[in-house]
């Protein structure tokens, strides 16, 4: 996990991780039996990666975030989310709002969406976004979040049962988990 750029933390998962049917949704999880399933603040230049990014790239990536082709080079999913919720990389996964607005100069380039904890965007639903726990992938993306916000939802994609994966902030502290229940 790397938090401005800088490993914050490794942690081995084994285990496998079944295929998931859910979309991926932006600022929520449907996670049960938890309170880190929303959002509160603004969420920008969102990225899904079907490889391991290096240290090297992501610091690269978080130093040159104004150049975006160093950003979503080789991404499965990029989504902006300046103007709309469409992936910048083909007409696949483009989003659905609901409930979040378009924050105008509110992100790290440009504009964000802003959540206030009962929205989301939903990227749906493809293979090509799902990841069993032996893959590599890398999920990116920014994150302001609201003032005395200490649990949250980034990104997610879990089923129902609970299988899927999500980064999410616990009091404070950000994690990436893979779920099979």
């Amino acid at each position: 996990m790397y938090a401005d750029g800088i490993l914050a933390g490794v942690a081995a998962y084994t285990g496998t991780v079944n295929a998931q049917s859910s979309p991926v949704l932006i600022g929520k999880s449907p996670a049960a039996g938890d309170n880190i399933t929303v959002f509160n603040g603004s969420i920008d230049e969102v990225a899904i990666y079907n490889y391991a990014k290096s240290a090297t790239d992501i610091y690269n990536d978080y130093i040159n975030s104004t150049y975006r082709a160093l950003i979503y080079k080789d991404a499965v999913g990029y989504w902006h989310l300046d103007t709309d919720t469409n992936n910048s990389l083909s007409s696949l996964h483009n989003g659905t709002v609901n409930g979040a607005t378009l924050a105008t100069g509110g992100g790290i380039i440009r504009g964000a969406y802003s959540f206030d904890g009962n929205d989301n965007i939903s990227m749906g639903n493809s293979s090509a976004l799902n990841f069993e726990a032996n893959s590599n992938m890398t999920l990116a993306g920014w994150v302001r979040v609201n003032p005395g916000t200490t649990t949250w939802t980034m990104a997610s994609k879990i089923d129902t049962d609970g299988t899927g994966y999500r980064i999410v902030s616990a009091t404070g502290n950000v994690h990436f988990n893979f779920y099979n229940e």
